[in-house]
Order: C-alpha cells, then structure tokens, then sequence
C-alpha cells in the first residue's frame, strides 16, 4: 500500500442513520473513507490494515478497537460493505466517492433550505457567485 498524506480530506460527507436520512460523516470516518476510496483498487481491507496505513500517515496514532468501532458504524449506515473470512471481516466501499459528494451535497442543500427557507438559500448562491468562476468550472469538471 502506498503511504499518503490525508491533509486534504474531503470536508463534507455522507451517512445514513437507521431511517436512510443523509448526514454528515466525523473526522475519522471521513479518514476511513477517504483511505478506502483512495485505495479503492485494492478492493478489500481488514480493520488491521486500515489501522497500520492510518497510523503511517496520521500524527496521531489509532487504537485497533477505535477503528473496528468506526468501521463497524460506517458498515451500520450501509457506506462499507462487510465480508467475514475466517475469523477476519474485511470492507469495501458501498459507495464511490462521487456519489458520496453528489448525494451529500444534495441533501445538505435540501436540509438548509429546509431548515431556513429560499432566503437563506439566495444568500448561500451569492456566497458561491464570489468563488472564481474558473475554480468552480475546474470543479464541475472533476465532478463529471
């Protein structure tokens, strides 16, 4: 596995709670995320593996335990897949990281509006027409 710097995680995220609602993700399961998404080649890792490639590339060291738990509540809200060989379960991604943001970034919208109505929603749009539009057409194009 190739050792990576995780500075530049994604800042908004996705997960279900138990009635499908879209919300956002901690800091450690967008870590968890973004290792996975990266690495989505690979296909499948155990909880160990992801514990040695977090703590290759963290200041901060992770305990086993407090990354099965994250992994466990990510695999909860249907974003890793979880497949048991032996005695080792091992997760993939549910989800691919494009979608992830599309849906994410969809329902936080939704929710905004939802939650302070089409005003808040206009002056959200006039904060996003300050962006250098040059910045928001090389983002629009990753996105494609």
């Amino acid at each position: 596995m190739k050792m990576t710097s995780y500075d530049n995680l994604l800042t908004i995220g996705e997960k279900y709670d138990t009635m499908g609602s879209p919300m956002t993700l901690g800091t450690l399961e967008r870590l968890l995320m973004e290792v996975i998404w990266e690495h989505h080649d690979r296909g499948i890792f155990s909880v160990r593996e992801l514990t040695q490639e977090i703590n290759t590339c963290t200041p901060r060291p992770y305990a086993y335990n407090t990354i099965l738990t994250v992994m466990t509540h990510l695999y909860e809200k249907k974003l890793l897949d979880r497949q048991k060989r032996g005695k080792t379960f091992y997760y993939s991604a549910n989800v691919n990281k494009k979608n992830f943001l599309q849906a994410a970034s969809q329902a936080i919208v939704d929710q905004f509006r939802q939650d302070y109505g089409d005003v808040a929603l206009v002056h959200f749009m006039t904060c996003l027409e300050s962006i250098d539009p040059r910045l928001l057409e090389k983002a629009r194009k990753q996105s494609q």
